[in-house]
C-alpha cells in the first residue's frame, strides 16, 4: 500500500477512535448488573496506564481527562503503525468488518482479498455482522481465490469432488442463512452445542465445488463459503 493510501486508512481509524462510547448495562441475575462498553477500539471502561505508576488505569467513562488521555494514546498508536494489518489488530473484532467496508475503495482488489479473509477467519460471528451477507458475498466474488485462501488452503480446495456434503451447526444466535458451512460434520455439531445450548442443531445438504466462495481451515474448521440458495437438499439432521 502506498502512502498516501496508508494516511487514508490512519486518518480513517483515528476518526473512529474519536467516536462516541457506547454502554449498556446486561443483567447478571439477582437484580446485578454490568457494564458493556462499545467502541472500535475501547472494549472496557479501564485501560492500563502503564506510564504513569501512581495512575496505571484510565477510567474512561469516570473522567474525561482519562477519555482524552486513552484518545492521544490510541492516536500514537495509530501513527507508529506501518500496515493496515497492525492497524486493524488494535480494533475491536466486531468493528473490522465495518471498517474494510469504508476503506475499500483505498484497497487494491487482492488487498480487499486478503484483508476480507483475515478479518473473516478471526471474526467471532461474521454472519450476524451489521455488513449485510450480499455485500459481503459481492466482495468474495470480487476477490481472487489466490487473495482470499492461502497455498494450502487453495490445494485443499482443487482438490475437492465436484458436488460433497456440507454442515452448518445453529445455535440461538445463528444466522440461519448464513454461508459459513463445515466439511466436519462434528465439527458443525461442536457449533450447535456450545454455549451448552440445548436447542442448537445440524443443517446438511450438498454442495458444489464451482458455488465456494473460499475454502478456509486456519481454525481447522474445515470452513467453506457457500450460498445457501446454492445448497442442494437442505435439511434439519
Amino acid at each position: 500500500m502506498n502512502t498516501e493510501n496508508l494516511r487514508k486508512v490512519k486518518d480513517a481509524a483515528i476518526a473512529l477512535l474519536e467516536s462516541p462510547v457506547k454502554v449498556t448495562e446486561k443483567p447478571l441475575g439477582n437484580g446485578a448488573t454490568t457494564e458493556l462498553v462499545q467502541h472500535p477500539f475501547f472494549t472496557s471502561r479501564f485501560l492500563w496506564n502503564p506510564e504513569d505508576t501512581e495512575h496505571p488505569f484510565l477510567d474512561i467513562l469516570g473522567s474525561d481527562d482519562d477519555m482524552q488521555e486513552a484518545v492521544r494514546r490510541y492516536k500514537g498508536f495509530i501513527e507508529e503503525e506501518d500496515s493496515i494489518d497492525s492497524i486493524l489488530l488494535l480494533m475491536a473484532k466486531s468493528y473490522r468488518l465495518p471498517f474494510l467496508k469504508h476503506i475499500q475503495k483505498t484497497l487494491s482488489p487482492d488487498e480487499m482479498g486478503r484483508m476480507l479473509a483475515d478479518i473473516w477467519v478471526g471474526s467471532e460471528n461474521p454472519n450476524n455482522c451489521e455488513i449485510p451477507l450480499s455485500t459481503l458475498i459481492k466482495w468474495f466474488k470480487k476477490a481472487s481465490r489466490e487473495s482470499l485462501m492461502d497455498a494450502e488452503e487453495l490445494a485443499y480446495y482443487d482438490s475437492l469432488p465436484d458436488e460433497f456434503m456440507v454442515y452448518r451447526g445453529i445455535g440461538s444466535k445463528s444466522n440461519k442463512k448464513g454461508i459459513s458451512y463445515s466439511l466436519s460434520l462434528e465439527k458443525a455439531e461442536w457449533f450447535a452445542k456450545r454455549f451448552q445450548q440445548k436447542k442448537g442443531y445440524v443443517l446438511a445438504g450438498t454442495a458444489k465445488k464451482k458455488d465456494v466462495l473460499a475454502y478456509f481451515n486456519s481454525r481447522k474448521e474445515q470452513e467453506v463459503l457457500v450460498e445457501p440458495k446454492n445448497i442442494s437438499g437442505l435439511h434439519k439432521m
